[in-house]
Formats: C-alpha cells, sequence, structure tokens
C-alpha cells in the first residue's frame, strides 16, 4: 500500500485552496483530517471563581455531539473536494484543543499513517498575529520530520 499524503482542512477558504492546488500537483491515497474543539467543560462556563453551578450532563452531551456533528460535515466537505482534486480519500477526525492540539495532532496522525508528506493551507497573517494566534502551518514545520507542503493564501 503506498503512503497517504495528510491533507489538513479546517473548512476554511485557504484550506479549500490548498486541497484543489494540490490535486493539481499530487494524486494517490491522502487521508483528510480535520482536528476540531470540542465545546469547553462545564467549569469554563462559570461566569466566576467560586461559583458552583449545576451542570446537566444530558446538555454536555448534547454540546459534544453537535459540535461532532458540526466536525463530521466538515471533514465530510474536505473528502469530496479532494475526491474532485484526484485524490482516493478517507476522513480522519480528531477532537483538539486550540493551535498546539490541531498541529499536534496532525503530527501524530501523520506518524501513524506513516505519510509521505503533509499538506496545510496558510492564512497569510502578519507576523505579530502569528506570535499572538499561532500558526499550523508554521508549527507543522517546527514538529514534524514529514515533508510540509505549506499552500499560500489565493490572491484575492
Amino acid at each position: 500500500m503506498t503512503r497517504p499524503i495528510i491533507l489538513a482542512y479546517d473548512g476554511s477558504k485557504n484550506a479549500k485552496h490548498a486541497i484543489t492546488t494540490a490535486g493539481e500537483l499530487l494524486h494517490g491515497h491522502a487521508v483528510v483530517v480535520h482536528v476540531y474543539g470540542p465545546p469547553p467543560p462545564p467549569a469554563a462556563l462559570a461566569p466566576s471563581a467560586g461559583i458552583a453551578l449545576a451542570i446537566d450532563p444530558t446538555a454536555t452531551e448534547e454540546l459534544d455531539q453537535r459540535a461532532r456533528e458540526q466536525a463530521t460535515n466538515v471533514v465530510q466537505e474536505g473528502v469530496d473536494l479532494a475526491r474532485e482534486a484526484g485524490f482516493d480519500p478517507e476522513a480522519e477526525l480528531i477532537a483538539g484543543d486550540g493551535v498546539h492540539g490541531v498541529w499536534n495532532a496532525i503530527v501524530t496522525l501523520a506518524d501513524q499513517r506513516d505519510a509521505s508528506l503533509i499538506v496545510v493551507g496558510h492564512r497569510d497573517l502578519s507576523w505579530i498575529q502569528d506570535k499572538l494566534l499561532g500558526s499550523v502551518a508554521s508549527d507543522l514545520v517546527k514538529h514534524t520530520t514529514r515533508p510540509v507542503l505549506v499552500i499560500p493564501a489565493e490572491p484575492e
């Protein structure tokens, strides 16, 4: 079996552009990965420290279920785009948290699947935005030993 290409997908315009552009350059088996943020734990929803709220576990389960359903729709959109771009795609959905969780989940998946390449879009952030918000593309390049293809934002 050939080693897969990891296509990082978050539903953004830049991620769509990255898959389309990658399809012009590459082909074969691809894993479309979407790392989604589950809802915050009930303690994080408390209005201030020291206030205890009675949280219905059913409500928390509903929030988790809704987040997963939305994430499933996003990754399926990525799979459809990858198929249209000429890949033989499969979906991978991972719960993560923040920028660190996203790049770490992608690197871990790439290692588990022995991926030949990771493809990711770039948000065209300024230096200060990159430092404050973090950049998945930058962190992937820093933290993986696998090749990373960073597709720049589509010109407007």
